[in-house]
């Protein structure tokens, strides 16, 4: 099993502009070490996006046993998750969660003003 592992090195600048090494493993065959890298490096997004819809757009809580509804639910959360990729690009902003602490504190103001309204009515 260890013999089909391939195995590449390499060098990298850290956090704060220091010099690491990082040892990939893989078990892609007919690659160069240069294109192990770059196969690894396109998981990183990949990894963030998850990371996004699990902590802060409810991927994992679909409630529901049926498979339709739970593929209608990703399909919802990934969708919002391509909406707020899209204000990020729009808006200049560095994350996806840098556009959800925009609309939060939107709603957060809108609440208020919706309090505000509902205690004159009924005062």
């Amino acid at each position: 099993m260890l013999s089909e592992m391939r195995y590449t090195c390499q060098k990298r600048r850290g956090h704060n502009n220091t010099k690491q090494i990082v040892f990939v493993v893989s078990n892609l065959k007919n690659l160069s070490p240069k294109e192990y890298i770059e196969a690894y490096e396109l998981r990183w997004p990949i990894e963030k996006m998850f990371r996004t819809t699990k902590q802060h757009l409810g991927l994992q809580h679909c409630q529901s046993n049926l498979a339709e509804k739970q593929r209608a639910h990703i399909f919802a959360v990934f969708l919002a998750f391509t909406e707020l990729e899209l204000q990020k690009i729009n808006k200049k902003k560095k994350s996806p969660e840098a556009i959800l602490k925009i609309i939060r504190a939107q709603n957060h103001v809108k609440i208020n003003q919706l309090i505000a309204d509902w205690e004159g009515f009924i005062m």
